[in-house]
């Protein structure tokens, strides 16, 4: 499998849809990323002219697996106590600057941080995906991201440069991986529900695990130098990206349009996996609001906006399960001490 028929169909779907844009009057800031795709040949042709965007899809139409194949490039992102991101997988990008446009922020950061001038005849700019609200499980907005994808012509990659202060390492991972119908290497973070919903500076473990743990899922990428983990938005960024190599399907969307079928991808199955609480009640009351978010949601008017919808309904049910769950156990507790002061009371 070389990635290349998906790769066209992502461009044509790209020419053709509106992505979704969020621009909020009281927006703290704003953040750009690049996913950057391109053909790596098993035999490089040296000294070849450089194509343009039509050219290159031409050119490429009826490639094999024997002539190459398509890739996308991840980082790994430094260790940093101040970078809220420290360590994690996701693609070149940062805050916007003053005066900055988003693509204007996408290109900058990807210079600085890995050496890549996306303004030259090297690289062409596929489209733009849909905005994504970042924000904390206490519903708040922190910063609007918006993710480009843009495409190497060149025949080989220009050199990387990395910023070391920013990126450990990078990855060129084929478009196959995410396509294959083998099932790769899953796994599942695990991270304390009450530093997210009270703060960081809960350290208490008593108070730690009140609320248990949320897992999510998570992808081990393929690299021979790096421990390369997918999961989180940049996880979310790369479902979209693959779901746009698939056929759109027609007709007016429903919500069942975001639960893959039996014979869907491994990768897509795991994408579509919400988290899951170890707590019971909390896991029941997430169910519960999540359904009544998107029983309130108007429906999109394609099944691509419709997977982002139900997965922006995430953090409003999580907020307000975590309350529910801490009103329940907290009329829970004062029940149990009112019947046992009761108990204790009642003459022998």
């Amino acid at each position: 499998m070389t990635g290349f028929p998906e790769l066209k169909r992502m461009h044509e779907q790209l020419q053709t849809r509106v992505p979704k844009l969020l621009f909020p009057p009281s927006l703290p800031r704003r953040a750009s990323v690049a996913v950057i795709l391109r053909w790596k040949a098993n035999t490089p042709h040296l000294h070849e002219e450089k194509v343009y965007l039509e050219e290159f899809f031409s050119k490429h139409e009826n490639a094999s697996s024997m002539d190459g194949r398509v890739e996308v490039l991840y980082m790994l992102r430094a260790t940093r106590a101040t970078d809220k991101w420290s360590g994690h997988v996701g693609f070149p990008g940062g805050k916007e600057e003053k005066n900055e446009t988003d693509y204007e922020t996408a290109v900058r950061e990807v210079k600085e941080e890995v050496g890549l001038d996306l303004t030259t005849s090297d690289f062409a700019s596929l489209g733009k995906l849909d905005c994504r609200e970042i924000k904390t499980y206490e519903n708040k907005l922190l910063m609007v991201l918006t993710p480009f994808v843009f495409l190497q012509l060149a025949q080989e990659t220009p050199a990387l440069t990395l910023q070391s202060s920013e990126v450990t390492a990078v990855e060129w991972v084929p478009l196959s991986f995410f396509l294959s119908a083998t099932p790769s290497q899953y796994e599942f973070v695990a991270e304390k529900v009450a530093p997210r919903v009270i703060g960081k500076k809960v350290k208490n473990p008593i108070a730690q695990s009140v609320l248990g743990n949320v897992t999510f899922p998570s992808i081990v990428l393929p690299s021979d130098t790096h421990f390369f983990r997918l999961w989180g938005i940049t996880l979310r960024i790369t479902q979209e990206v693959l779901d746009l190599t698939q056929p759109c399907p027609k007709g007016r969307p429903s919500w069942r349009d975001i639960h893959p079928s039996k014979e869907a991808l491994p990768f897509m199955i795991l994408c579509r996996t919400p988290p899951t609480f170890n707590s019971k009640d909390l896991a029941f009351f997430f169910w519960l609001f999540h359904r009544i978010s998107l029983y309130k949601t108007p429906l999109p008017d394609n099944a691509l906006a419709c997977k982002f919808a139900y997965d922006s309904t995430y953090f409003g049910a999580f907020q307000k399960a975590v309350r529910m769950s801490l009103f329940v156990r907290l009329i829970g507790s004062v029940l149990t001490l009112y019947l046992a002061k009761r108990l204790y009371q009642r003459p022998m």
